[in-house]
């Protein structure tokens, strides 16, 4: 079973193994994020602690207008913008954290986490979209069980990591800790097959062409 792409075809578990990447890398980060950003909103903000809680707010109401940006548009829009789009933009948001500056209004960090939540649900939407489209139905469940293991455990090790920074080499060197995992995510995507999934259509029809050949193989 392949994976159709403007390079070609791939096979099934390399068109997997590239958003399984991405994905490690983004949890790594957000992970290592949420514990350092406590101390850098203290001190290197200078902002009330409160400030926090607002930003995982901002972050979640991201997250429901890019879930509700996908419904509305995700027929027009070629799944590889997107699959680059959501690193990307997370990239860009962890950037403009490392770049505010004491005494600034609470409301530019409120403004990068939206764009954190916003560009990752859209890419969220969009990678569970293309794997269950080219995963067959009998693998489908396993691939779903694995990468869901491996996300969910991959945190407390970014979590421990950005911690161990922060508390070393102080804030500042943890939230650029931070900037580095979102930017080898960003990276996984670019350079592997994520940039060649331009259709939606192609994936099905090779999913369906897949599935036959699996069937007829095991009869």
């Amino acid at each position: 079973m392949t994976c159709v792409g403007g390079q070609g075809s791939q096979s099934l578990d390399q068109c997997l193994h590239d958003r399984f990447g991405c994905a490690i890398f983004w949890n790594f980060a957000f992970a290592a994020l949420i514990v350092v950003l406590v101390p850098v909103i203290r001190d290197i903000y200078a902002m009330d602690p409160g400030a926090f809680g607002i930003s995982l707010s901002a972050f979640g109401l991201g997250s429901i207008l890019g879930t509700w940006t996908m419904k509305r548009f995700s027929d027009h829009i070629r799944p590889n913008v997107i699959l680059l789009f959501g690193p990307g933009s997370s990239v860009i948001a962890v950037l403009g954290m490392a770049m505010i500056l004491t005494g600034s209004a609470p409301v530019f960090l409120y403004a990068c986490t939206f764009v954190l939540g916003f560009g990752h649900s859209m890419w969220l939407v969009t990678q569970d979209s293309v794997r269950q489209l080219v995963t067959p139905s009998e693998r489908l469940g396993r691939v779903n069980a694995v990468i869901q293991t491996a996300i969910y455990g991959i945190r407390p090790v970014g979590a421990l990591a950005g911690g161990l920074l922060a508390g070393s080499l102080g804030p500042q060197a943890g939230i650029f800790f931070v900037v580095l995992g979102y930017t080898a995510s960003f990276f996984a995507a670019l350079f592997r097959g994520l940039r060649g999934v331009r259709s939606y259509r192609e994936l099905s029809y090779e999913g369906e062409r897949g599935q036959k050949a699996h069937t007829f193989a095991t009869e």
